[in-house]
């Protein structure tokens, strides 16, 4: 194996990075045609099916969004239990947990992916849910980026239509022709055998990764060579995870007619996702044979958790303590860059709150983008920020009450696992240390609750967010506070540092922190 210090080491890193900034702004550039140009395909395909393509204001654009997730849940339930392998059951709980799990992009798996649900089901059943979730976050970033830039909501149904038939479709079928090209099985008529079946994995992973959903078809992700065969597909998977939440930044500084404003808020997303990983790059991973390396999958490790992904390429047991403290944190930030859509909402909910205390500090009137800040955006961003660790907290102290100790114990590393599992379904991550064993009642019911309300509550604050600023007029002040330096990016960094740690602090320390 190549020393973590070595030149091929850095280079790939080097190469992974230049890949992921450049992607992601043509992404952008071309997103920006879709959504602020002449796009008039979607419009027509709503008028045939005549659904309404007017602007929405903020209450029906959410309402309708839950109408889709709703609808699209009961057909993929329906396709669900009658696509079971021979002999197996899904209960109640198993069903609720497992749409809850991927209409939330998160994919929390407390079953044998391979073992239950037969190609049929995987295919058109929860690969069906991976690309309506990811569609949904998406539409909300983008109505927000809309309100301002150009003080109004959209209408959800053109937004998520676009998203699917324009963007997220021609990548994904580009990259699955490249997966096949490159070893990765796929078929539909798979039958159950040993010790790996192969199913449609090449459709389904350009989706897995790109809508930052994970929900592998493999219990073990992309540990298991079939699916992740050698370091040019480990590379496009790492990179496929980055580049819809970075080209969210972009796409808001072109349409801001400041790339500046996008590029700095990139640069701290980026640098918290390099921090961690340059911490976490030299401790050896244990327990497990790695195909690519243990360099190349740090770098798939370390990307599926901090753009809450959850997709894995070695299992969380042979992860070092601190370096679980570390994605804990990675897990709980949830903008560097996290996942496709709500990531870069975490941002501007953060950036609106920095801006805030550091106005507090210099005696200067808040703005931000060129709006006044009122006290509205600042309860709204409050109320966002505190949603993810009151769900943490909350569903923890469930947890001491509902769960068997040996799934919930008070202390240590055992504690870290049933953590983790928490801090996963309200970010939306998906990874978890338990998989099957996880599938008891209490567990199921308690984290598929907490996906739902971590997932459309927050969506929910994004787009009130956004309805505030569509009824302000911009104000060009002399006075205000640059968004648009890297100074911004270090204090932002800084205060989202401090923020996370105060909240989490006391979870890593009778957590990683014990174990350690």
């Amino acid at each position: 194996m190549i020393s973590s210090g070595s030149f091929g080491n850095i280079f790939t890193i080097f190469i992974f990075i230049v890949l992921v900034i450049l992607l992601s702004y043509f992404l952008a550039l071309f997103e920006n045609h879709v959504f602020f140009g002449n796009n008039n395909i979607s419009h027509r395909i709503l008028r045939v099916l005549k659904i309404n393509s007017e602007e929405m204001s903020w209450k029906t654009y959410f309402i309708s969004m839950l109408m889709v997730s709703f609808f699209v849940v009961i057909i993929a339930g329906m396709i669900l239990v009658t696509s079971l392998y021979p002999g197996y059951h899904i209960t109640p709980s198993l069903l609720f947990n497992t749409l809850a799990s991927f209409i939330t992009n998160t994919d929390l798996e407390h079953f044998a992916s391979e073992f239950t649900f037969t190609a049929f089901g995987e295919a058109f059943a929860l690969q069906f849910l991976e690309w309506i979730a990811p569609a949904t976050s998406f539409a909300v970033a983008i109505a927000f980026i809309r309100s301002v830039t150009y003080s109004k909501i959209g209408n959800f149904y053109n937004d998520m239509l676009s998203s699917l038939l324009m963007i997220f479709l021609p990548i994904s079928l580009i990259l699955s022709l490249i997966y096949m090209a490159l070893g990765v099985p796929q078929t539909f008529f798979s039958t159950l055998k040993l010790p790996e079946p192969i199913g449609p994995i090449s459709s389904l992973l350009p989706i897995m990764t790109l809508g930052n959903n994970g929900g592998s078809y493999y219990a073990l992700g992309s540990a298991i060579a079939l699916q992740n065969p050698n370091i040019l597909t480990n590379l496009i998977q790492s990179v496929s995870m980055l580049v819809f939440p970075l080209s969210l930044f972009w796409l808001l500084g072109i349409n801001l007619k400041n790339k500046k404003e996008g590029l700095f808020l990139l640069i701290a997303s980026l640098l918290i996702f390099l921090i961690a990983f340059v911490i976490a790059l030299y401790e050896p991973l244990r327990l497990f044979p790695f195909a690519v390396g243990q360099f190349n999958t740090k770098i798939l490790t370390t990307t599926s958790i901090f753009s809450n992904t959850g997709l894995l390429s070695a299992p969380l047991t042979g992860l070092n303590n601190y370096v679980l403290a570390i994605y804990i944190v990675g897990m709980a930030v949830a903008m560097a860059p996290g996942s496709i859509g709500s990531g870069f909402i975490n941002v501007e909910v953060y950036a609106i709150l920095t801006v805030f205390f550091i106005s507090l500090m210099s005696g200067r009137m808040p703005e931000y983008l060129n709006f006044k800040l009122n006290i509205k955006e600042i309860r709204l961003s409050s109320f966002a920020f505190l949603l993810h660790p009151l769900l943490i907290y909350v569903g923890i102290l469930l947890a001491l009450f509902v769960l068997p100790k040996n799934l919930f114990p008070s202390l240590g590393s055992g504690f870290t696992q049933a953590i983790w599992e928490i801090i996963s379904a309200a970010q939306n991550n998906g990874s978890d240390f338990y998989g099957v064993l996880g599938n008891s009642a209490a567990l199921n019911y308690l984290t598929g609750v907490i996906m739902i309300l971590g997932r459309y509550l927050f969506l929910l604050f994004g787009l009130l967010i956004a309805n505030e600023f569509t009824k302000k007029k911009k104000n060009q002040s002399i006075a205000k506070i640059r968004t648009d330096t890297l100074a911004f990016s270090i204090t932002l960094i800084t205060f989202i540092f401090l923020l996370v740690i105060i909240t989490l602090l006391p979870l890593l320390v009778l957590g990683p922190l014990a174990g350690w």
